[in-house]
């Protein structure tokens, strides 16, 4: 069977009119889910991770940017979500008084169809931002080069060799340009179809835990 060749643009999830009736539930501005409402858009992790997040998951990663710690995100991996700095005592207030094993979050706050995807790529692309507002400055650029080289190398794992991955600098520099399907849909939407390499990176490595510029781009800065 010859399948149809399926191109980003063409993505559904987390986008815009998909079809489905609206329900109360699915309101993110419900008040009784505002405390996850909230803390996601912050934070933008998966809506299995923030279930388990518990007392002891707040740290510091090795640039000692505050983190929130997800102990097993996709595939099974460890990851350290990094705050952006005016988020940061907001989301430490989820984990004063709680003990370390204690949840953050009740299994009742998730009875809903809020789509928790659609809030982390909105967490992403304000941490796009960030970055790029960041790397307007010499230091700036220089000091997220140095973080970035070294939460990949850190945290990225070659599949074949199982060891840590090798950096590579055309990974952060210059520009990723959209082309195609996805140039006509950041079009349509009215986005940009040029995006900073760091900055890419930076928002994949740090909040994404993908570590390639395509899916950020296409899964997240065009949701």
């Amino acid at each position: 069977i010859k399948k149809p060749k399926r191109v980003t643009a063409q993505y559904k999830r987390s986008r815009s009119d998909n079809g489905k009736a609206q329900r109360s539930d699915n309101d993110i501005s419900n008040p009784k889910y505002a405390r996850t409402v909230e803390f996601q858009m912050c934070v933008g992790i998966r809506r299995a991770e923030l279930k388990r997040l518990k007392g002891r998951d707040f740290g510091y990663d090795g640039s000692g940017s505050p983190v929130v710690i997800v102990e097993k995100g996709k595939g099974g991996r460890r990851q350290e979500q990094r705050l952006l700095p005016e988020d940061v005592e907001f989301v430490k207030s989820y984990f004063r008084d709680k003990g370390p094993d204690e949840l953050i979050f009740s299994p009742e706050e998730f009875k809903n169809k809020i789509d928790y995807h659609h809030l982390r790529a909105l967490q992403a692309q304000r941490a796009y931002d960030y970055y790029a507002f960041l790397c307007q400055t010499k230091e700036g650029r220089k000091q997220l080069e140095q973080e970035v080289r070294l939460r990949y190398e850190t945290t990225k794992i070659n599949k074949k060799t199982g060891k840590p991955a090798l950096f590579k600098e055309h990974l952060i520099q210059g520009n990723y340009y959209l082309r195609g399907e996805n140039r006509k849909l950041a079009k349509l939407k009215g986005l940009s179809t040029k995006y900073n390499k760091l900055c890419l990176m930076a928002v994949s490595v740090f909040h994404l835990a993908h570590f390639r510029c395509d899916v950020t781009v296409a899964s997240y800065m065009l949701a």
